[in-house]
């Protein structure tokens, strides 16, 4: 057996050989295409994810844009409300008949509010509520100071309500009480005695009381009203002059300038002007 091997060709073992490696190359071929191919796939995709994954230049900018804006805003906030941007100063203009302490009180700036979103329109109509404030302003100005300018109302009458005087305003509120020697004239409503009227029915009587001319207005003793809610004056005369409505005033008003100075009228006469071209008047004897 072994002297075969011997014997065997060396170019016959060569051969052998070759068929075999030539096998394996052949075999080794598509082994080595697929591991080529592998690998370009292995190093190609990496490459496309990373180029997917990068944010555009744009949508950095943008980023970056709003968390600045948004550490700005935040830190503004932040500054805005210390306390040296708090309410410190208030100064009040025209207020004579309500306290500063009253005014403080209502409109909350004696707690210091920021003056950073303070509602000034909110602070205008909480000192409204006040009976003598007919109008108010409230302006904020940086960084600390409030100024509050009152428009006050002012007394045209006086009226019973209760068994006690009070003044009646311009703006038909009750102003408080009022001394009975008031020298204003007095204001008649039959509604006035279980309630207030003068914003409602017997706000025509506000309207012309506060409209009286120097003329005459110190001979008007009473504004009267009467159910209609139609409105009449007392003189101290006494004359009574019918007014009507709180229209066309300055022509009613002249006609009862015109009838004092040039007509002589007795106690009693009744004067209508309701209709001031067509004036007439009425003697307690004619009825």
């Amino acid at each position: 057996m072994s002297d075969r091997r011997k014997q065997t060709p060396p170019s016959a073992r060569g051969q052998g050989r070759g068929r075999h490696e030539a096998s394996a190359s052949r075999r080794s071929r598509p082994a080595e295409a697929t591991e080529r191919a592998a690998r370009t796939a292995r190093g190609a995709r990496p490459s496309g994810a990373s180029t997917r994954r990068r944010p555009s230049r744009g949508f950095v900018i943008v980023l970056s844009l709003l968390v600045v804006g948004t550490t700005v805003m935040l830190g503004g906030r932040w500054v805005l409300r210390q306390s040296f941007f708090r309410v410190q100063t208030v100064h009040i203009v025209g207020a004579t008949h309500e306290t500063r302490t009253a005014i403080l009180r209502v409109t909350g700036l004696d707690r210091h509010p920021e003056l950073y979103g303070l509602q000034t329109h909110a602070l205008e109509r909480s000192l409204a509520t006040f009976p003598w404030v007919s109008a108010v302003q409230v302006t904020a100005a940086w960084p600390h100071t409030v100024k509050v300018r009152v428009h006050e109302t002012h007394a045209v009458g006086v009226t019973s309500l209760r068994r006690s005087w009070v003044y009646v305003g311009a703006n038909g509120a009750n102003l408080g009480a009022a001394p009975a020697t008031a020298d204003l004239p007095t204001l008649v409503d039959p509604a006035a005695g279980s309630a207030w009227p003068y914003a409602r029915q017997g706000a025509g009587a506000v309207t012309i009381a506060a409209a009286l001319p120097p003329a005459f207005a110190a001979q008007v003793r009473t504004v009267n009203v009467d159910p209609t809610g139609a409105v009449s004056l007392g003189m101290t005369t006494p004359v009574i002059f019918v007014v009507g409505d709180a229209s066309n005033l300055k022509a009613k008003f002249t006609a009862i300038a015109s009838v004092l100075k040039s007509t002589t009228l007795t106690p009693g006469d009744v004067v209508n002007v309701t209709v001031p071209d067509e004036l007439t008047v009425t003697t307690p004897s004619s009825g």
